[in-house]
């Protein structure tokens, strides 16, 4: 009888211990089930925090972007006005060092086979052009070209440069109807002026063509 009860007894101990081993397996699966969730969700947080701040970050970014972009194009006429002067400018420093050096009798011909292919355009005072350049006439001659305002730009350009110097001029192109800066400077031994053009609304769409795609690309 006693060992039976010992059987019983060891039986028991057996049971308790295969329950506490059961018990304990299955707490652990649970416990690494739970983690293994705890880690996901830290994972998508964080995941969540990072893509948020990067979103903070780019549209912190776009803002100074636009902000960089609304002053730049404010400036831009006044840029492109300094562009075109400096342009003209060095084309007249270019026509003094041929004057230095070249025959007077082949200084004409000379400056012509220099500026034949450029963005400089040449006129004398009787409104004849020498160079067309840049100028957009349509199939007007310079002499009978005239602006969208019915404005006379040659001889504009005359007074402007007999009376001054040289000189700006704002006119609306009669073939494309878009806005223009002029700039021309006189080239007193030469009875000539030189000058170039500037479409300013083409310029100003190419360059917000530039930075929409800037933009788009952050």
């Amino acid at each position: 009888m006693k060992q039976i009860d010992k059987k019983i007894l060891y039986v028991i101990v057996f049971l308790a211990l295969i329950s506490s081993l059961l018990t304990a397996l299955i707490l652990g699966f649970v416990y690494e089930e739970k983690l293994q969730a705890y880690k996901l969700l830290q994972e998508k947080q964080q995941k969540q925090e990072k893509e948020l701040l990067t979103q903070k970050l780019q549209e912190k970014f776009k803002k100074s972007m636009q902000l960089s972009i609304k002053k730049e194009m404010e400036s831009f006429e006044k840029q492109e006005k300094e562009r075109l002067a400096l342009k003209v400018e060095k084309a007249y420093k270019t026509i003094e060092v041929v004057q230095k050096y070249t025959a007077p009798k082949s200084i004409k011909k000379e400056i012509i086979e220099l500026f034949k292919d450029s963005d400089i355009f040449i006129s004398d005072y009787n409104a004849n052009a020498i160079l067309l350049g840049n100028q957009e006439l349509g199939d007007s001659s310079l002499v009978e070209y005239v602006d969208k305002d019915t404005r006379s730009i040659v001889l504009e350009e005359i007074q402007k440069v007999r009376h001054h110097g040289e000189g700006f001029l704002t006119t609306t192109n009669s073939v494309s109807g878009q806005k223009e800066i002029i700039f021309v400077k006189n080239l007193k031994k030469l009875d000539w002026f030189i000058g170039s053009v500037v479409n300013i609304e083409e310029k100003k769409a190419q360059k917000m063509q530039e930075y929409k795609r800037l933009l788009q690309s952050i």
